[in-house]
Formats: structure tokens, sequence, C-alpha cells
């Protein structure tokens, strides 16, 4: 089909059935090696309630919910990372990350994807390590600009 097509064009030639069963199949095992990477260091759903003092058991999932805070299901569990949690922030997140969530229109696993990658447009930092610095407006002008033309 034309995937295939712009596939071919790109390469510079044609691929076999197992050539392309095996590209296939190390792009979902790389995906699965990025996603676990970025759930590493993540706390559960309890020790986000314990580190809050929330008394609900929901009340966290709600704040995902709410984009107040990040979470991704991984193998049935809730995993939050932790680099979001700040003891002197408003809500016990790093300040400016709320307003960071709600402006980025992806997936959460996308989120901490680009909360935790380099970018250009941020003197080649991560928004993560902008935020930590201070440089709130930057990190939520360049997140409300994602995916714009």
């Amino acid at each position: 089909p034309e995937q295939q097509n712009i596939a071919d064009r790109i390469a510079g030639r044609s691929f076999t059935s197992a050539e392309k069963e095996r590209l296939v199949i190390e792009s979902l095992k790389s995906s699965f090696i990025a996603r676990h990477k970025l759930l590493e260091n993540s706390l559960t759903g309890s020790e986000v309630r314990e580190l809050l003092k929330i008394n609900s058991r929901m009340t966290h999932i709600n704040r995902v919910r709410n984009k107040t805070l990040l979470a991704v299901k991984d193998n049935g569990v809730w995993k939050f990372p932790a680099w979001q949690f700040d003891a002197q922030g408003d809500d016990g997140v790093l300040p400016g990350l709320i307003e960071t969530i709600k402006a980025l229109d992806m997936s959460n696993i996308a989120k901490i994807s680009w909360i935790t990658s380099n970018n250009s447009h941020l003197e080649g930092k991560t928004p993560l390590a902008m935020l930590k610095e201070g440089k709130i407006a930057e990190v939520i002008d360049e997140a409300t600009g994602i995916g714009d033309s």
C-alpha cells in the first residue's frame, strides 16, 4: 500500500516480507523499551496517596483525569513519574507542571516523553529542567505551541 511505497522510497529499496516483519518487531521492542524507561522511578497510586496525604482511593486518579498529575497505567498499575512531585509546589507538584500538562494535547505517555526530552526551543534543555529553573512561561509557551503549524 501507500505507506509501504513511502518506506521503500525513503530506504531506496524494497523490503522482503521477512524483513518487514523483523522491522515491525524491532520497532515494537523499541517502543516497549522506551515506555519502560519513561516509567522508571515511578510511584504507585498508594505511594502517591501517602506522599500527598490523600485519604480517598480515587482522588489521585481524579487528579490524572483533571490534568493536575501525570500517570500511565502499566500492567494494570498506575505509575506516576516521581520527578513531578515537589514538597514546596502547589498541590505537591513541580511549579508550572499543571499548566504544562494542560497545555499539551497528547497522551500522558507522550507528555512524559516531551517533558523529559531535550528541546531545541528551550535552550536544548528538557522542559523538566526548565521548570526546575523556574522558567515556567517558556515551557508553557512551547507546550502551547505543540501542534501549531
